[in-house]
């Protein structure tokens, strides 16, 4: 009789064989495996230690910890993330940084300055007239999106390629110290160039041939504005250029060959560094070392706003073209935007690892700003998503200047969008109204980067030194540079492209 086989004990040898024979590959998976989640652990709470951007508190710590404050070749950056590596490491232990419990007694105090009845009507003003370019800048971007896809493919295309064949046209000195700021005049055949002397002159395009001088200042130039109907419109005899200097002093010019200004605007008590005027031309925006910025009457020379707000000083300032914002960029790194109908502070932009030297709204989406570092980056930040959109690792040394190019006016649906001319390119045109960016540096590079992707176009090179400024005229005919070596170049085609029906005329 065949002996009986019991299943139990069948079940039983089985499990007995999977204990013992584990396979190898099976077991060093699981190894791995385990390996892979420790360094995601390890990742993760790397991103959830916050590290100051400050570099001094930083060595400070790493000092504290018995750490080297700096190894060779490291920069900020990297010091950060060796000061989150220990950190990381240290369990059990709290780590802080002194003025933490500071600043988020300084978040959490909200004070209020009475304004005066001239702030609240200018305040109402702004309002009404930012609603008004708001809705039409609404209307002309649902008509863009209507528009075939094809008309802005065909005008990139081309204005790209001309871009790209861009060269220097003139160079001209201007002082016998370094130039400080250049801006083109509202007509685009005008320049106004200021030194470290105090000057401020202007020339014409493309001749660069002296106009006029126009002296107040007894320091350096910090920023130069023209009047938006300056050269269009505006009366000779009015105000059509701002000027802000490094003896606290902004001064508003006639062009009429008056030799002092028509109005100082006195209030800040250190250096002016930039200034702005608002799109409608009845305010102007400055800024200082005093960590103030302020907005000014521009008929009256009234001093309507002191904002505070930045740690450090206030260096960069620029318009929305609606007329509702204005941002701000300091020497604490950080970017604010400002609503001026409320006077809040609606938006603070960190991510830049140092200083924030420059910033520029896009002239047509209205959701752009540009901001350049003196960490060699360009930020544009998303203002509908609250994030920065592109890092552009811009240059090699500070980023001294952004600038979008705006056309001469705006692209309208009838013109520029719809019929026969849409997606013909000419210079100037106001379909190409930014649909590129320009930057300078102190590595002595103009560089110009696309709109959207933001890839390099054109790096023209040709300074002897540092590139202190930059500004593109409203007919896109010229780019120009002011530089530390104290001159400034005009850059630009040497002839209008032909557009390929031409071409094949």
């Amino acid at each position: 009789m065949a002996d009986t086989v019991d299943l139990n004990d069948l079940m039983d040898l089985d499990d007995i064989v999977d204990e013992q024979e584990m396979s190898e590959a099976m077991a060093k998976a699981k190894t791995e495996q385990a390996a892979i989640m420790e360094q995601f652990e390890k990742r993760k709470k790397l991103r959830s230690i916050a590290v100051p951007t400050d570099d001094t508190k930083v060595r400070a710590k790493l000092r504290e910890l018995g750490h080297p404050i700096t190894l060779f070749g490291e920069g900020p950056a990297e010091r950060r993330d060796r000061l989150r590596h220990l950190i990381s490491q240290m369990d059990g232990v709290t780590v802080t940084f002194d003025d933490e419990s500071d600043s988020e007694g300084e978040e959490e105090e909200v004070y209020w300055t009475a304004g005066t009845d001239e702030l609240l009507h200018a305040r109402q003003w702004m309002a009404n007239y930012s609603l008004r370019r708001a809705r039409r800048r609404i209307a002309r971007q649902r008509i863009e999106f209507d528009t075939p896809m094809s008309v802005y493919k065909s005008l990139r295309r081309d204005l790209y390629a001309d871009l790209k064949t861009w060269t220097p046209v003139a160079s001209q000195i201007v002082d016998e110290r370094p130039t400080s700021y250049v801006s083109f005049a509202p007509n685009s055949q005008t320049l106004a160039s200021g030194s470290f002397s105090g000057a401020i002159k202007l020339w014409s395009v493309p001749h660069c041939k002296p106009l006029g001088e126009l002296r107040a200042h007894r320091d350096r130039i910090g920023g130069i504005a023209w009047h938006p109907r300056a050269t269009v419109g505006q009366s000779e005899s009015a105000c059509n250029l701002a000027s802000g200097g490094a003896d606290h002093a902004v001064h508003l010019w006639s062009l009429d060959g008056r030799e002092t200004p028509l109005a100082s605007l006195v209030g800040h008590t250190d250096r002016v560094s930039r200034i702005a005027f608002h799109p409608s031309g009845r305010f102007l925006a400055t800024t200082s070392f005093d960590q103030t910025w302020r907005l000014w009457d521009v008929e009256t020379g009234a001093s309507l706003l002191e904002q505070d707000g930045h740690a450090r000083q206030v260096y960069c300032i620029a318009a929305h073209p609606d007329g509702s914002l204005v941002a701000t960029g300091g020497l604490d790194g950080l970017g604010k935007l400002w609503d001026l109908r409320t006077g809040r502070n609606v938006l603070n932009l960190q991510g830049h690892l140092r200083q924030v030297l420059a910033a520029d709204f896009h002239p047509v989406s209205g959701y752009h700003l540009a901001t350049g570092s003196e960490d060699n980056t360009i930020k544009v930040w998303d203002l509908r998503a609250v994030r920065c959109a592109h890092t552009i690792p811009a240059h090699t040394s500070l980023v001294s200047q952004v600038k979008y190019f705006a056309a001469a006016r705006l692209p309208t649906a009838a013109r520029d969008l719809r019929g026969p001319n849409a997606g013909k390119y000419t210079r100037g045109c106001a379909g190409t109204s930014g649909m590129f960016l320009v930057s300078g540096g102190f590595d002595g590079v103009v560089s110009i980067w696309s709109d959207s992707d933001y890839k390099p176009l054109k790096a023209l090179k040709g300074h002897a030194g540092k590139v202190m400024g930059i500004d593109v005229s409203p007919d896109a005919e010229y780019l120009v540079s002011a530089g530390y070596d104290r001159t400034f170049k005009l850059w630009g085609g040497s002839a209008q492209p032909a557009t390929e029906d031409a071409a094949a005329a």
